[in-house]
């Protein structure tokens, strides 16, 4: 990912669904956790936003997270790791009707991302 030089970065995730009920489930079911330039992971699971819901109809919730760092000059980087995991088994919108789905248990998100400033 790139970033205009002087950028300070905030690493923002959100997650959406339907019925507002879903998403509260989810919430209360997952753990957040990140990592900047390969420090210790922070745990951010109850930074998460009170679900708001959209013009289409779906509830979303966003964690924020400040970072401090501001890639000053073309070229810096930084580097963050994220990670979104659900004890155990939560509720999915179904897709078809009479067809539940469910998330977890385990890993639902995660990765390492490096930004360069441009």
């Amino acid at each position: 990912m790139t970033r205009p030089a002087g950028s300070t970065i905030i690493i923002r995730q959100g997650f959406a669904d339907e019925p507002r009920g879903v998403l509260v489930d989810f919430l209360s079911g997952q753990t957040t956790l990140l990592s900047v330039n390969d420090a210790q992971m922070v745990d951010v699971s109850d930074q998460w936003s009170e679900p708001v819901q959209r013009p289409s109809g779906d509830w979303i919730s966003a964690v924020e997270y400040p970072t401090g760092v501001t890639l000053a000059q073309p070229g810096d980087q930084m580097r963050f790791t994220f990670s979104l995991v659900v004890g155990g088994p939560v509720p999915e919108a179904a897709f078809e009707p009479g067809q539940p789905a469910f998330n977890g248990p385990g890993l639902a998100f995660g990765g390492t991302c490096t930004v360069t400033a441009t």
